[in-house]
């Protein structure tokens, strides 16, 4: 690789510390519920823009965005159930004012991997995800182990980073306090709660499906997550986390 003097080395430093902060910021404004902002303000608006999930891709920039609104309407219909539940809790307050309400997903990003190729225009990153979804289903507010992995290309625009290629991907999911090692009931449905399952709305299927990873189940062998980035000089030299 090459020999950079020291003011290359900290223009290089700073790059790295903003691809930090943008995936930082990432999974804040999922955290918030901010689903509608996050193609403006984190993707870059390429043709082969695109997000990978375990059972496929959403290639383009309109195929990412419906999958984000797809959230955000379930997370209004969340909202509605929880104020329509607990009128005198939440008052004259209106559902896009309490959006939110009731869920916590939190996405903890850890083993940072970063490699930023030579010619400083893309950057690779890798990261593992120790999650927990906590959110309205049918059987209440219910918490779930959300393990995984967020690995994405980043390219500037404008000398800004923006995220170019993405995977997020599930490794395990499973209702807090059980042992998801072995066979666990499936939680029964809350009464008062039943009838959110006829409303809530199914995510949009990949518009490029593919077997991307396979989460875990009981009797799987080993299965990598995602490949680290390596060093590179030009992105047409390493391996893409696009389709």
């Amino acid at each position: 690789m090459a020999n950079y003097n020291t003011a290359q080395l900290a223009y290089r430093w700073l790059d790295r510390r903003e691809i930090q902060n943008l995936m930082g910021k990432y999974v804040y404004y999922k955290l918030l519920r901010d689903e509608t902002k996050l193609v403006a303000d984190f993707w870059a608006d390429m043709p082969d823009a695109c997000l990978g999930v375990n059972n496929g891709y959403y290639k383009g920039i309109d195929a990412i965005r419906a999958y984000y609104e797809a959230m955000d309407v379930n997370t209004a219909v969340r909202t509605k159930h929880m104020k329509d539940l607990f009128p005198l809790y939440f008052g004259s307050r209106t559902v896009k004012e309490l959006h939110g309400v009731g869920s916590l997903n939190v996405d903890s990003l850890t083993t940072c991997v970063i490699e930023q190729a030579e010619d400083g225009q893309t950057a690779k990153g890798a990261w593992y995800v120790l999650g927990e979804d906590t959110d309205i289903h049918p059987e209440g507010p219910y918490s779930y182990l959300a393990y995984g992995a967020i690995a994405a290309d980043f390219i500037k625009v404008d000398d800004e980073w923006k995220i170019w290629h993405m995977v997020d991907i599930q490794e395990l999911t499973a209702p807090a306090g059980v042992n998801w090692t072995k066979d666990y009931p499936a939680p029964e449905a809350l009464p008062e709660f039943a009838s959110i399952a006829g409303k809530l709305q199914p995510l949009p299927e990949p518009t490029v499906p593919a077997k991307v990873h396979t989460a875990y189940y009981k009797g799987r062998g080993f299965s990598p997550l995602v490949k680290v980035p390596e060093p590179y000089v030009k992105f047409a030299d390493t391996f893409s986390y696009g389709i």
